[in-house]
C-alpha cells in the first residue's frame, strides 16, 4: 500500500509533514530562541514517526485525541498522552518557556523516539555461483 503524505495546514507548516526536515527546523527554533517552535515541530516529528510505523494513520482532519485512541492498545499510549497535553499547554496555550524547560522537554521527546521499533531494512545479497 502507498504511503500518502499528509500536508499539516497549520500555520508556519505549509509544507507535506514527509518533506520536513525535523532536526534542521528544531535547531533553528533552538537557535533562534523559540523554544515553542521547536516543541511544534518535535510534536510534528513525532507524528510523522508514528506514522511512518504503521501506528497511526495520519491526516490532517484528525485531533490528537484521535491519535491517543489509535494508539490505546499499544505501549506508546501513556507516552504519547504526556507528549500531547505537553504540546497543547505550550502551543496552544500560548507559553513562552525557558531554555531549561525545552531541555526538560525535549529529552522527553527524545525518549519516545527512541522507544518506537526502529524501521526494519532489508538486506539483499546475491550469490555468485562459481
Amino acid at each position: 500500500m502507498a504511503k500518502k503524505h499528509v500536508v499539516v495546514s497549520h500555520e508556519e507548516i505549509p509544507e507535506d509533514i514527509h518533506e520536513i526536515n525535523f532536526n534542521d527546523k528544531i535547531l533553528e527554533a533552538v537557535k533562534e530562541g523559540n523554544y515553542r517552535r521547536a516543541v511544534r515541530f518535535q510534536f510534528l516529528r513525532i507524528l510523522k514517526q508514528l506514522s511512518d510505523n504503521a501506528l497511526i494513520d495520519l491526516t490532517s482532519s484528525k485531533t490528537n485525541r484521535i491519535y491517543a485512541r489509535e494508539l490505546k492498545a499499544t505501549l506508546h499510549y501513556n507516552s504519547f498522552i504526556n507528549l500531547v497535553v505537553i504540546f497543547e499547554y505550550v502551543w496552544y496555550g500560548d507559553f513562552i518557556i525557558s531554555q531549561n524547560e525545552y531541555s526538560s522537554i525535549e529529552q522527553q521527546f527524545q525518549d519516545f523516539l527512541k522507544s518506537l521499533p526502529k524501521k526494519q531494512s532489508i538486506i539483499v545479497t546475491s550469490e555468485v555461483e562459481a
